[in-house]
């Protein structure tokens, strides 16, 4: 039987989440945006903010085989429930995080 099922919780400090294989953080630039530098698509604050703030609030971030997902938190700062769908066979199939279902304001 399909099942659904809170697995933890995320918090959100930025306003936005990444989803990306912690092997790969060795290499993320937690650098400030500039709107006046070249655009890039690495694996960085500053390119995470650019998607942002872009129309779509969500996409990819790419660095040579490294790929990642950033996503706005879409109601800002605070805590969010995450759930997993399981298969039969008890293999996660889908991770969602719920921005509406908000727990608590950070602060």
């Amino acid at each position: 039987m399909v099942r659904r099922v809170l697995v933890g919780r995320v918090n959100v400090d930025t306003g936005q989440v990444i989803v990306v294989d912690p092997s790969f953080l060795d290499t993320w630039k937690n650098d400030d945006y500039d709107q006046g530098k070249p655009e890039r698509n690495d694996f960085s604050h500053s390119a995470a903010t650019r998607i942002l703030l872009s129309s779509t609030k969500a996409g990819q971030l790419e660095e040579g085989n490294k790929l990642a997902v950033v996503s706005e938190a879409g109601y800002g700062e605070g805590t969010y429930q995450v759930y997993a769908t399981y298969s039969n066979e008890g293999r996660v199939t889908k991770l969602e995080i719920e921005f509406a279902a908000f727990v608590k304001q950070l602060g």
